[in-house]
């Protein structure tokens, strides 16, 4: 990969030249590479191994006042003048009114941030495949309830990026992780179950399926004979998985864009009190080990440590440089696109709502009796990421005198999240991520109307 960055390199320092020399008043070159390695394992055999390579870079420069862009898998130095021809054509067609901004990184400090790990780029194949076979053997060996595990996969993923501009700006960045996850189903007295797990690793030596394995076996177990539970209004300690989940689906919310546009409930409220003093809620580039850890976004911009949430109050938006002219402030280092193909948007890195002190036996001694939503399903078609409205399959456990009882499953949880937010009784200290790179503690609400039977 650091040879890709040196011939990146190589190309960017010549395209941005032949830019200056073409006319091009201002030119930004994006380069962004990615290689996965996945094993998969199945009946204790290896059922398939992939090895992918994808990338490429984005060009795009001012002339006469109007922004060309142009795309290519290929850093091939003779296809230089048809990059910038490509790009005159388009600068050419495009009307648009739409200010263009391109970062010139003047005074920019960037944060030092590890997210390269040369010892993973040094599992072998037979280590992933090792790894995949150790998930299914522990998954079937932890309990005999197990019947299938549907998943067993190992990956490592390994990315750089790097940026350059006609005013100076020089950047790139490194870096890689593995993962591990299983997918298994459980039986008992004629039910059946299913339910996984993931980790992801930032350094070989953290690398466990075995706890990965045994995590599974023991969420999947646990709701064997699970029931419904009578229609009612339950005080409800939300899971940490299931409340990150439910976070992801209103993020939107608190992006500049979508705020300016009115597709965010929250507009005009900053400064306003709109969830309990208990809520605090961070957007973090910089934690150790987070799955979206970066020192700059994909405008060059340096990102930084944002506070959206403070005890309940909405403090800011997050920006990429258009949204945050518009809004005259600075941006907040929240400019990403998916690919070099894309277009930059907005999007959150690390975002969490923070940590209480309560512990999660303690959550339930303090509830005494309700619901403990382990998880939410159809969150994608269930919740309206505007209004906030939310109506979602849910399971979990039922709790009574402060214990846990039975699981619960075939439920039916509803309400708004900005209204849920100001019903917060507790939060617990077991802040954790989901896939997705958002994070939240386990936290108890007074009363969330759940349907049943």
């Amino acid at each position: 990969m650091s040879d890709k960055l040196n011939k990146a390199d190589g190309f960017k320092k010549k395209l941005l030249a032949a830019a200056a020399e073409k006319g091009f008043e201002n030119a930004e070159f994006f380069y962004q590479s990615s290689r996965t390695r996945r094993v998969n394992v199945f009946g204790g055999k290896i059922e398939k191994y992939q090895d992918s390579n994808v990338g490429g870079f984005s060009f795009r420069g001012l002339y006469n006042g109007n922004m060309g862009y142009y795309y290519s898998e290929s850093l091939d130095e003779g296809e230089i003048d048809k990059v910038l021809d490509m790009a005159l054509s388009n600068a050419a067609l495009i009307e648009s009114e739409d200010e263009e901004f391109i970062y010139d990184g003047k005074n920019a400090v960037y944060t030092q941030v590890n997210t390269f790990d040369p010892s993973l780029v040094d599992i072998s194949a037979e280590e992933l495949a090792a790894y995949a076979l150790e998930l299914e053997k522990t998954a079937f060996d932890t309990d005999k309830r197990v019947t299938n595990v549907l998943a067993a996969t190992v990956s490592t993923g390994e990315s750089c990026i790097s940026i350059g501009n006609s005013m100076g700006l020089d950047i790139s960045e490194r870096s890689n992780y593995a993962v591990c996850f299983v997918d298994c189903v459980a039986e008992e007295n004629g039910m059946t179950k299913e339910n996984g797990e993931f980790a992801v690793y930032m350094k070989k030596d953290k690398i466990d399926p075995a706890s990965v394995a045994k995590e599974a076996v023991e969420k999947t177990t646990a709701m064997l004979g699970a029931d419904s539970v009578k229609t009612d209004s339950y005080s409800v300690i939300i899971q940490n998985e299931a409340m990150a989940d439910l976070v992801d689906c209103y993020i939107g919310n608190f992006y500049g864009e979508n705020v300016q546009k009115g597709f965010s409930l929250l507009k005009d409220k900053k400064g306003e009190k709109i969830a309990s003093e208990l809520i605090t809620m961070v957007d973090d580039p910089h934690l150790e080990g987070g799955l979206s850890t970066t020192g700059f976004d994909s405008e060059g911009v340096p990102t930084r440590k944002n506070v959206l949430i403070e005890n309940g109050v909405l403090k800011m938006f997050l920006h990429n440089l258009k949204s945050a002219a518009a809004a005259g402030e600075e941006p907040t280092g929240n400019g990403f696109k998916q690919s070099f193909k894309g277009t930059v948007g907005i999007s959150a890195t690390n975002l969490y709502i923070k940590n209480g002190d309560t512990s999660k036996n303690d959550l339930c001694k303090i509830m005494q009796n309700g619901l403990i939503i382990t998880e939410l399903s159809g969150l994608h078609a269930g919740a309206n990421s505007i209004s906030g409205d939310f109506s979602l399959l849910a399971s979990g456990f039922l709790v009574q005198n402060g214990e846990i009882i039975s699981p619960v499953e075939q439920i039916t949880v509803a309400g708004n999240f900005f209204s849920l937010l100001n019903k917060v009784k507790t939060v617990g200290n077991d802040l954790k991520f989901n896939s997705g790179g958002v994070g939240s503690p386990s936290i108890l609400f007074d009363e969330i109307s759940v349907a049943g039977k």
